[in-house]
């Protein structure tokens, strides 16, 4: 790895004041600020993908013209599928009121992606969206669903993984279970299986995890979790800034036979690859063939979904992790510039 600085010309419109939601296959899935479309970009070929269906088709959120919102207001956020009607306990939650411009701060966590767009058979690829309230997933084919379909209520998740191998997304949840998803056929074909049970770790709990099939194209999983905790900042406390910094990371190998997880120091039986985790989707990087990549290490920067949503001024943590030894280190001083929209690895693409 060169240690160079590049300067790229990002394409019009404008990238740099949308939400960066994740980053896989050289593409980057953003969302407007005005009005939080999502679309999909290739900030080295300029090239960007809007065939994606209207934002306030999602389930859970209402906007003028499906009916009355608050005064004052663009959109109401559900904490429920409110167009399904089904029944709710008493007293339930009230929607969320936000305005068109902070409606993608409120709503949109990660995206994630099941390949190239630009060299899917027919173009077409499926985008699968994490988002608020409950950390619930919804999906939608490039330039085929005209709607985004909500998968469900069924647990708080963390993070989505494509598996080329059975045509299966691969969903984190915060509890460390995995579930997996057959989207393929659209919203009226979702399948859903438990790959495994949630887990149970009271003593090192996070919401951050990450979801990454081993090194080396094996079908082991791995998942990787990360806790970030406050540091003093320099000049004492501040109303308008927070800094935090990631203090452990732990490695577990997933056992699916006895549906457990296994902590580990290395990345299983190919240990000369390095992992790359933050608001992108995690991808390995083969150490020897990149100076200066060291294997058995994880390159991290934070994507800490409220932390970036209440503090996107604040400086984000970008570090190295020893899986081997437990050490850290800064992979470089944040710059001014390192802080919004969120940083995040990914590898070029140059498909047209």
């Amino acid at each position: 790895m060169r240690r160079s600085t590049y300067e790229v010309t990002l394409p019009d419109p404008p990238i740099g004041d949308r939400y960066w939601l994740g980053a896989a296959h050289g593409w980057l899935v953003t969302a407007d600020a005005d009005s939080a479309e999502v679309r999909l970009v290739n900030p080295v070929t300029g090239q960007q993908i809007d065939a994606l269906p209207p934002v306030a088709t999602i389930a859970h959120l209402r906007g003028r013209d499906a009916g009355p919102v608050e005064p004052g207001y663009d959109y109401e956020i559900y904490p429920y599928d409110w167009r399904s009607e089904q029944p709710q306990p008493n007293n339930p939650p009230r929607p969320i009121p936000v305005m068109a411009g902070e409606l993608a701060k409120h709503l949109h966590m990660r995206g994630f992606l099941s390949s190239d767009p630009s060299r899917s058979p027919g173009g077409c690829c499926i985008v699968v969206l994490l988002h608020r309230l409950d950390y619930e997933l919804s999906f939608a084919r490039v330039g085929v669903d005209e709607r985004w379909t909500w998968i469900g209520r069924r647990t708080w998740y963390a993070d989505v993984v494509y598996n080329d191998g059975d045509g299966l997304f691969y969903a984190l949840t915060v509890a460390g279970g995995i579930h997996a998803f057959d989207l393929a056929g659209g919203a009226s074909a979702v399948r859903q299986t438990t790959f495994l049970q949630n887990q149970v770790h009271d003593d090192i709990d996070t919401d951050t995890k990450y979801l990454v099939q081993a090194p080396g194209g094996g079908q082991e999983w791995l998942q990787v979790w990360r806790m970030m905790e406050p540091v003093p900042t320099p000049d004492g406390s501040s109303s308008s800034t927070c800094l935090k910094t990631t203090v452990w990371i732990k490695v577990f190998r997933v056992d699916v036979d006895t549906q457990t997880l296994v902590e580990t120091a290395t990345f299983g039986e190919n240990t000369n690859h390095a992992l790359f985790i933050g608001c992108n989707q995690a991808f390995w990087v083969p150490a020897g063939e990149h100076t200066g990549v060291m294997p058995n290490h994880i390159y991290y920067t934070d994507n800490e979904e409220y932390y970036a949503l209440y503090y996107p001024e604040s400086p984000r943590d970008i570090g190295i992790y020893n899986v081997g030894d437990g050490s850290f280190k800064q992979f470089r001083t944040p710059r001014p510039w390192l802080n919004w929209p969120l940083p995040c690895w990914f590898i070029p693409s140059l498909g047209t």
